[in-house]
């Protein structure tokens, strides 16, 4: 079962090097995102929108700084996005082509789903993701993985040394004042607002001693997607698949099912959409590789196929 760990960070240095530790562990960069606010749209100069690859190597070489020029050295179509009630934001991975596939893109306007959307679809619960998308309006940078579950914990604790932000303990903060769910029509921060928000929760830590206030609670998320409603109209389909190439192998269906799980995942995200299974295959195995060292790709692969060709309508 796949999972999405998610973390919110106030410096986007810290963000950097959780994603930089997330890579060394072996977590594939396909499967990362980052959205952090750039209300002074500082960035759009040196990175085109997502996947955009010219963008991407003027961000890695043109000195913007080390921390825009490692974060193009990490992840996949950084870029330049436009959200609704944020403003400028530099953006990288799925996250990125699920707002683009949204109709999110650099210089353009509001569109109905935005970054809230984009999380529920990967599982995060809408009043969590109002908080995330309400985090980064407010300066913060958000650090998003997707991982198969046995990995999950082991994505929570290299997110959890770089100083993430307790999302609840400012939730509680905002609603104090009033506020109750991120508004995609509000006017977006100004630099000056984002280093006042900073400041005040500064404060709060320097009176109360601590890193920060009730350092006991979790601060990295991890929320399990539940099996897609139109999964099981295709299982009879893999289950054939599976008695023709796979039975004579003695291992189970319920052994390849992850593998046709992959597939149908694969061919519901945004970054390949519209694409050949020949344009999708290497990136497919590389993330595959990476986050199942028990299982080889030549093993499983003809599943990851069959789930991909069948959900696309190419078989």
């Amino acid at each position: 079962m796949a999972t999405t760990v998610i973390g919110l960070y106030d410096r986007l240095e810290d963000a950097q090097n959780a994603v930089s530790e997330l890579v060394s562990a072996g977590f594939a960069r396909e499967n990362i995102s980052i959205v952090a606010a750039d209300t002074e749209g500082k960035f759009k100069t040196y990175v085109g929108a997502p996947g955009d690859e010219a963008g991407e190597g003027a961000a890695a070489g043109a000195g913007v700084g080390a921390v825009v020029g490692g974060l193009g050295g990490l992840l996949v179509g950084l870029g330049a996005l436009a959200i609704p009630g944020i403003g400028p934001v530099l953006a990288a991975g799925p996250i990125a082509s699920a707002l683009i596939g949204a109709g999110v893109g650099a210089g353009v306007g509001a569109v109905t789903g935005g970054l809230i959307g984009a999380l529920v679809d990967l599982g995060v619960p809408e009043e969590q993701a109002n908080l995330y998308a309400e985090g980064v309006r407010r300066g913060g940078t958000l650090v998003k993985v997707t991982t198969p579950e046995d990995r999950s914990n082991e994505a929570n604790r290299i997110m959890d040394r770089f100083d993430p932000i307790d999302i609840d303990q400012r939730a509680g903060t905002w609603r104090s004042e009033k506020w109750s769910r991120f508004d995609p029509n509000a006017t977006p921060y100004t630099q000056s607002e984002f280093e006042r928000e900073r400041s005040r929760y500064a404060q709060d830590i320097e009176r109360s001693g601590k890193r920060e206030v009730n350092r006991e609670r979790q601060r990295i998320h991890t929320y399990v997607a539940g099996r897609p409603a139109d999964y099981d109209r295709y299982d009879p389909l893999f289950r054939t698949h599976y008695q023709t190439t796979y039975q004579n192998t003695g291992r189970s269906y319920e052994a390849f099912r992850p593998a046709y799980m992959y597939g149908y995942d694969l061919a519901g995200n945004p970054q390949y959409r519209n694409k050949t299974w020949e344009q999708v295959e290497m990136d497919a195995r590389r993330s595959w590789e990476s986050e199942h060292h028990d299982t080889l790709w030549d093993d499983i692969k003809d599943a990851v196929r069959e789930g991909w060709m069948r959900v696309t309508g190419q078989l």
